[in-house]
């Protein structure tokens, strides 16, 4: 998200309901007065600033996770063997 477009049209849509010129399906006597708006936005842009970088997840090393969790749950290797592999491996996977 582009924070500085967010901040943008969330101020011009702040002055259309200032100046009674939002276009919405909402009927007019049910937006916020001006002060509320500007609260409200205020929220917004508190909680788009404080927005952290995206996260995706690796599928490969949530694979290899899985594979080893299957040794544990059958009882073939404890939780500490099982975390070195996963450990291992994804450092490997990584490292490529």
């Amino acid at each position: 998200m582009n924070k500085g477009v967010a901040d943008q049209r969330l101020n011009e849509a702040l002055q259309k309901i200032k100046n009674g010129t939002l276009d919405t399906p909402t009927p007019k006597n049910m937006l916020p007065d001006g002060e509320r708006a500007k609260k409200r936005i205020e929220e917004v842009q508190k909680l788009i600033s404080e927005a952290d970088v995206r996260r995706s997840s690796d599928m490969k090393v949530l694979m290899i996770a899985m594979e080893e969790f299957k040794s544990f749950m059958s009882g073939q290797k404890s939780a500490e063997e099982v975390s070195k592999l996963i450990q291992n491996r994804v450092k490997t996977y990584l490292n490529e």
